[in-house]
């Protein structure tokens, strides 16, 4: 308690004595118990148990005048995405066969078949260089050295990973 302010210690106190003042005060008189009347001056009152009507749904549809709109009416938001910098939205591209359209800048030769991957990205933690690669289902990450179907991983740069087999060379480029 050395270390607290001055005015947490203050209010600390305050807060201790305004909980006292409210306990001793506390609205007992209010509660019309016999046990709160020691003199005995409030009468005790002996109710008989009574019936509560059974509640039935409303036909007219009124108990479900709170459920969510449809989708149609949040057409505007559809259109001007809250949490989208330019307030339009995403334009989702179409999924492309990662074998009709290679990525490579270096082609390998003819009969040599490249890894069905995709050059995520890469990051370098304490001066280890990893690539993460993926196939659709299942990210890899690779560092210099490493093989994946047969190809192995030559150099790894920030945008860049150029795989090698035997003597060809396949260059993989993120966003292409």
């Amino acid at each position: 308690m050395q270390a607290w302010h001055p005015i947490t210690k203050l209010v600390a106190v305050l807060g201790v004595l305004a909980l006292a003042w409210l306990w001793w005060t506390g609205d007992d008189f209010q509660t019309g118990m016999a046990s709160d009347d020691p003199a005995g001056t409030v009468p005790v009152a002996h109710a008989e148990p009574v019936a509560v009507p059974e509640v039935r749904p409303v036909a007219d549809g009124a108990l479900f005048a709170r459920a969510l709109p449809s989708i149609e009416a949040f057409s505007g938001m559809l259109e001007r995405p809250l949490f989208s910098s330019t307030r339009r939205p995403a334009v989702v591209a179409p999924e492309l066969a990662l074998m009709d359209v290679p990525s490579a800048a270096v082609e390998p030769a003819a009969g040599l078949r490249p890894p069905a991957i995709r050059f995520i990205g890469s990051v370098e933690e304490n001066g280890a260089v990893r690539a993460f690669v993926g196939d659709g289902l299942d990210v890899q990450a690779l560092a210099t050295g490493d093989e994946i179907e047969g190809w192995r991983v030559v150099s790894i740069e920030p945008r860049r990973l150029l795989l090698g087999l035997d003597d060809e060379r396949y260059e993989l480029k993120i966003l292409e």
